[in-house]
């Protein structure tokens, strides 16, 4: 799952498709870089994933290979 908007809201969406085993996020999205740079940090485990991508720009992610 690539995740575009990782913020309050987005966060919590995130953290609830994680409960399912055969999620995995391969790349988070947000406008504010300190969000989706704790939301993929992998000390906060909140991704689950080592090789999450991030970006600042939706369009960036929507471009990219693999999402």
């Amino acid at each position: 799952m690539a995740m575009i908007g990782c913020g309050w809201q987005g966060g919590s969406n995130m953290g609830g498709f994680l409960d399912d085993k055969k999620c995995q996020v391969v790349a988070v999205c947000d406008l504010d870089k300190d969000i989706w740079r704790k939301r993929r940090t992998p000390s906060t485990v909140v991704t689950k994933n080592q090789d999450c991508k991030t970006y600042h720009d939706y369009r960036e992610l929507l471009a990219a290979d693999g999402h």
